[in-house]
């Protein structure tokens, strides 16, 4: 059996999103999915298979959940304004935490 990867996700997300429907439904369809990888990860800090540094916490983690569902349905219809939005969140991201940009490889 394969591990679903991050394309069968998206994929799969992408899928079945309702488009063409009223705002609500769309918004539930949303929280669904951030629900769902919000309580794996939650498991995951459970049973001590991931642990927060440097300031992250599980607050950080549900937003971030949020903003990558919105993205990838942004980015389905209006890539250019997905990709600004990606920048933007980056950008907030790295210099909240103070990320040294000139230490990266």
């Amino acid at each position: 059996m394969e591990s679903l990867d991050g394309e069968r996700i998206v994929l799969l997300y992408l899928s079945r999103y309702p488009y063409n429907t009223r705002l609500l439904k769309q918004f539930v369809y949303i929280f669904v999915w951030v629900g769902s990888f919000v309580l794996i990860e939650s498991i995951f800090l459970y049973v001590k298979l991931l642990s927060y540094h440097n300031g992250w916490n599980f607050g950080w983690s549900i937003l971030v959940w949020i903003f990558m569902f919105l993205g990838l349905r942004l980015h389905d219809t209006k890539p250019l304004w997905a990709w600004l939005f990606c920048l933007v969140t980056s950008v907030f991201l790295i210099i909240y935490f103070q990320i040294p940009i000139s230490t990266m490889k």
